[in-house]
Formats: structure tokens, sequence, C-alpha cells
């Protein structure tokens, strides 16, 4: 039976990253499974550029935000959300520390209706580790409040669980991960097309990092590691592609100049579309040698696309390892990520695709949208009283 699901986000705009494609990917699957389903979210400047995404089958709801956007205070957004949520079944909040989160907590409350909360990654330890003065007071003023009242809490990957309670958090948690469309990687552009758009990439083998430039990615002992062994291998290059975020690519260059790993390395900016498919078709493996990260999207598409991937253990997803898909780093250190890089590049071509081959392989049984909206349907109805708890949901 279809329900009433309305979504609730910081972000509809590229701007989201990760979190804006898992919502929106989620969402559309969602409503071609029969659901009648709104995404709500905030604008920025970016929101009416392309969203280079497949055809939705969802509705979007993007609101103004009043003064700074990482605030997110946005009066339309409540007023949009109230009149929205008269006719729900199912509020599905995304992501913590901003103005709609606790919008969404406070109308599931008042028109009682089940709130499903799914973090983000916002509750790693590494990411509370050093808290901003934010996310202090929104944890005191409204978060605290919205996990501890929600129907159910959604983790990505098991560690999620792990945080989760650990903190405190006795709400039935539902493991629902993200998924990909595999539809939209069926057929990647040409290498020609990322050549044209970076020259310097031209008949280099790439090793590609496609991912937001901040602190908690890992970029810096990856850079380190890549000038250390960077002259054994004049015919690659590093890509690091993604938006900068608090200015992090500066100190990204510095720490690559010392290193001596700039005459390997190109910093292309985000990429979108055609261009993103083609860097996926170009590159030889993905890294992310991340500190802290809920459940990658970008490791998912990566796969669907036949790429292995060299990730650390933070990056939660232990089954691409031992599917044979990827190879641990065993910590974002200069030392570990040198190790692993080595490992990589050791590897032939050949060895290189048939890790991709099962990469995909991996994807296409247990990570589409599809399936991950099949069970979401599941949660709903449990939550509504309407069947019993899914396989997937854990009650203590």
């Amino acid at each position: 039976m279809s329900k009433t699901v309305i979504h609730v986000t910081a972000s509809l705009s590229p701007r989201g990253s990760g979190v804006f494609r898992a919502v929106l990917g989620l969402a559309s699957a969602q409503g071609a499974a029969g659901h009648r389903v709104t995404v709500v979210g905030q604008r920025d400047k970016d929101t009416d550029g392309p969203l280079h995404l497949p055809p939705l089958t969802c509705k979007l709801k993007s609101k103004r935000v009043l003064g700074p956007q990482r605030l997110g205070f946005s009066p339309s957004l409540a007023v949009e959300l109230a009149s929205l949520s008269a006719h729900a079944d199912i509020l599905h909040g995304h992501g913590l520390w901003m103005f709609p989160n606790w919008v969404a907590g406070w109308i599931a409350r008042y028109r009682r209706r089940p709130l499903v909360v799914a973090p983000h990654g916002c509750l790693d330890p590494w990411a509370l580790a050093a808290p901003s003065w934010q996310k202090r007071l929104a944890w005191k003023l409204f978060d605290q409040r919205n996990l501890a009242s929600a129907a159910c809490l959604q983790a990505l990957c098991p560690q999620e669980i792990t945080a989760f309670r650990r903190l405190g958090l006795m709400a039935p948690i539902a493991l629902l991960p993200n998924g990909v469309n595999l539809g939209e990687y069926g057929r990647l552009p040409r290498r020609r097309v990322f050549e044209e758009a970076f020259p310097s990439a031209h008949g280099r083998k790439i090793i590609l990092f496609l991912s937001r430039l901040h602190p908690k990615k890992g970029l810096l002992p990856l850079v380190q590691a890549w000038g250390r062994i960077r002259p054994k291998y004049p015919d690659w290059l590093l890509v690091l592609a993604g938006p900068d975020e608090t200015g992090h690519r500066s100190a990204v260059e510095q720490a690559a100049q010392e290193a001596g790993a700039s005459p390997g390395l190109l910093f292309t900016g985000p990429l979108q579309g055609t261009l993103k498919l083609a860097a996926f078709g170009a590159a030889e493996f993905l890294v992310l040698p991340s500190f802290s990260e809920g459940f990658p999207l970008v490791l998912l598409e990566a796969l669907a696309c036949r790429l292995p991937l060299l990730i650390t253990p933070q990056c939660n997803f232990t089954e691409a390892v031992e599917a044979g898909a990827g190879f641990f780093i065993d910590s974002p250190t200069p030392q570990a990520t040198e190790i692993g890089l080595e490992l990589m590049l050791s590897l032939s071509s050949e060895e290189l695709r048939a890790m991709g081959d099962k990469g995909r392989q991996l994807v296409e049984r247990h990570y589409t949208w599809d399936r991950v909206a099949q069970k979401s349907g599941e949660l709903y109805r449990w939550l509504l009283g309407e069947a019993s708890p899914p396989p997937f949901v854990f009650l203590n």
C-alpha cells in the first residue's frame, strides 16, 4: 500500500554533495514504487543550475534561507512543511545541526507522525570529537530531543548503529544503506572526454579521489604519501575532484608542494554529469583515505562503474574489501596510505578490472535504490502499525 512521505534535508543543490544525491535517489525510487513522495529542502545559488540527475519520480520543494546558509533559517520551509505534513504518513529527516532538522522534529511531534532520522555520519565519533559551537547549540536545543523522540533512526552501516547506541540513543534503528541506479552507470563516456577537459591527464593512468576537499577526507596524508612514491610512477596522475570546503584546498596544495607531489597532481574542482562519469571511466581505481564517514555514496558509484577501491576502515565498507573489490588503508596516515597506494599500483590492469567486476556484482546484489526503497516501504508499514518489525530493524 502506497504511503505519503516527506523527506526533509538541508540542501537541494549539488552543494549538498553525497547527502543531496542520497536523499533524491531514495525519494525517487520510492516514488517509482508507487509512494507519494515530496522532498523539502533549502535553496542556494546552485539550486537552479543543472542537477545532473535522471528524471525524478518525486516532488521537490526548495525554500530560501534567511541569513547564513550554514544555519539554514527558513521560515518558508517551516510553513511548507507544516502544510504538507497534514496529509503525510511519514516524515523522514536527513542530517543534523540545522534549522530544517529542528522543524522536522517539532512538526512530527505536533502532527503525531512517525519521524525517521538519518544522521548521515553526523554522529561518527571523529565528527563529534571537536564539535563547533553550532553543533553544541543544536544538540542542546533540538537534535538530542529529536533523536530521542524519533520513531526510528536510520543507520547507513553497522558502525552507525554502534555510534548511536554509544550515545545512549535507544530508538529502534533501521539498517538502510545508500544505493545507486545501475542504469546511470551502464555505458561510460570515452576517456577522451575527460582528457579534452583536462589535457594534463592525456595518456596518463589515473588515481581518482572524488569527494569534498575537507580535512576529514584524509587529503593531507594522501598527497604526502603520493609525494614519496610519485617519482617511481611518472605515468600516473592523482586527480583530486570535488568542491573546496572550508578553504582546505590551499592546505592540500601547500602539503603537495612540500612533499613533491605537485607534478603528479590535478585539481579539477567539482565534477557533475558527463564529466563525472568520464572521470570514473578514465581512472584505474578510486582512493578515499577518510578519517570519518557515514557510508559514502561515491564508493557505490565507483563500484557501479567497475572501479576498485582503496579506502580506510572509517569508510565503513568492509563488504567491498571482503568481496575482493578493494583494499583497506590500515589508517589515514602517510605511511599506511603509501603502503596502500603501492599495493594498488603493483597490480596489472587485468587484476584491477577483475576487482572492479566483483564490485559491480556486489552493488547489483545489495546496493540498488530499488532494493533500498522496497526496504523503506517495509519500515514505514511497521512504523504505522501495519506489519511486524522487518529483519533489518534493531530494537535494542
